[in-house]
């Protein structure tokens, strides 16, 4: 396929896709940028296969130049699905998890319970990220809550990943 091809193709799935679908997409962006401020020099990476077994992350950073800490970011539009998601990210090996919400100005992302937002007799926190549309439909993402380290060496991993995978943000 052309690349051409593949632009089309892509705006034609923009295009039919939900507006809550496109915003989540949108919302890489800046979740991105956010981390790339956060971190030092990280490598960012746009639907990692991670997990395996085909399962993707919305957002993977590697902090120092893709040397240091994994950083885990689940995108959902609105408090009910971030929610929903926390389980199944409490799951992901990584340092650092997030959740990013997509939230209406009204909607408040404080009303994540704090006993979701951690493993059972375990260090760590899950992070909250919220991201707004301004007036002018420019995304913004700010966190709310700061993600606290997860136990365990990632290293090996991000090694192994990085050997089969190239980076959609990096910095040289």
């Amino acid at each position: 396929m052309k690349l051409r091809d593949a632009i089309e193709l892509e705006k034609l799935k923009l295009r039919t896709m939900s507006n809550t679908g496109q915003l989540d997409l949108r919302a890489r962006h800046p979740v991105a940028q956010l981390l790339i401020h956060k971190l030092v020099v990280p490598q960012v990476f746009f639907d990692a296969v991670w997990i395996g077994r085909g399962r993707t992350v919305d957002v993977l950073a590697i902090d120092r130049g893709g040397a240091g800490d994994i950083h885990i970011v689940e995108i959902k539009s609105g408090v009910l699905a971030a929610k929903m998601a926390l389980p199944k990210l409490l799951t992901v090996p990584a340092n650092f998890l997030w959740i990013a919400i997509v939230s209406k100005p009204s909607e408040s992302v404080y009303r994540l319970p704090q006993k979701l937002l951690s493993r059972d007799n375990e260090m760590g926190r899950v992070g909250i990220i919220r991201v707004q549309q301004s007036p002018n439909d420019q995304l913004r993402a700010s966190i709310v809550l700061e993600a606290e380290r997860f136990s365990g060496s990632y290293y090996d991993r991000a090694d192994k990943f990085k050997a089969k995978n190239k980076p959609d943000i990096q910095f040289r």
